[in-house]
């Protein structure tokens, strides 16, 4: 006796179809679910692990999540540019597996040489020209960090309050990068606008709060008159 068994194509395709998503879907929660316990950098010679790794901005051990690669990639490339390195070239970042829970970062990365300042500019205020272009020189020949530029801005604006010019703001209109051509090192020129803001003067003074004290008396002693310029 011959039996013939007959097999619904469709319902094997169904079937097939449903067990891959769901292996996919248990793949993906086993990706997720695993720890970063480590970070790898290639390629680094100015900065050590620890640098890349407080760049990082991850707690390790960390959780995965989506997106993580590309979270990192622009944290770093954060991190590089506030020490002034412009020109760096991250090539890879993978995430690799230790055993079944847990995993590392591996970054393949070129630091390149770091951009130094060359040249400064800056439009014509009200300020000691040679107050300005004393405080500017300090930066160029140094390397194109965030923090240098803030240490002078905060200097020279601190000189406009002392002035009375208490509204002064400074802020870089641009930056033009190049490489020289013959030391093939990399440079910047930075474009400064000033704006020194109003002139302030003091036209009133107020106390409040005093009960015992006669106001002149406070007045006296704060050496500061209506009139007079307004200084921190």
């Amino acid at each position: 006796m011959i039996t013939k068994t007959i097999h619904n194509n469709n319902s094997v395709s169904h079937n097939y179809l449903l067990f891959i998503v769901l292996l996919s879907f248990l793949s993906i929660q086993s990706f997720f679910a695993q720890s970063i316990q480590s970070i790898e950098i290639k390629g680094n010679k100015e900065f050590t692990l620890p640098d890349y790794t407080y760049w990082t901005g991850l707690n390790l051990p960390a959780k995965n999540f989506v997106g993580i690669e590309d979270t990192i990639k622009n944290r770093i490339g954060r991190g590089l540019r506030s020490e002034g390195y412009y020109n760096y070239t991250i090539n890879r970042i993978n995430l690799q597996a230790i055993d079944t829970t847990n995993s590392k970062i591996v970054v393949e990365l070129q630091e390149s040489s770091p951009t130094r300042i060359n040249k400064v500019f800056y439009n014509q205020v009200v300020l000691d020209s040679t107050f300005l272009e004393r405080t500017f020189a300090n930066l160029q020949a140094n390397l194109l960090r965030s923090s240098s530029i803030e240490n002078i801005s905060e200097i020279i604006l601190a000189r406009f309050e002392d002035n009375g010019y208490p509204f002064a703001r400074i802020s870089i209109e641009s930056i033009f990068f190049y490489t020289d051509s013959i030391d093939n090192n990399h440079y910047a020129d930075i474009y400064f606008n000033i704006d020194s803001g109003r002139k302030s003067v003091i036209n009133k003074i107020e106390l409040t709060g005093n009960t015992k004290t006669k106001d002149f008396v406070i007045k006296r002693a704060l050496d500061i008159e209506v009139g007079d310029l307004y200084s921190q």
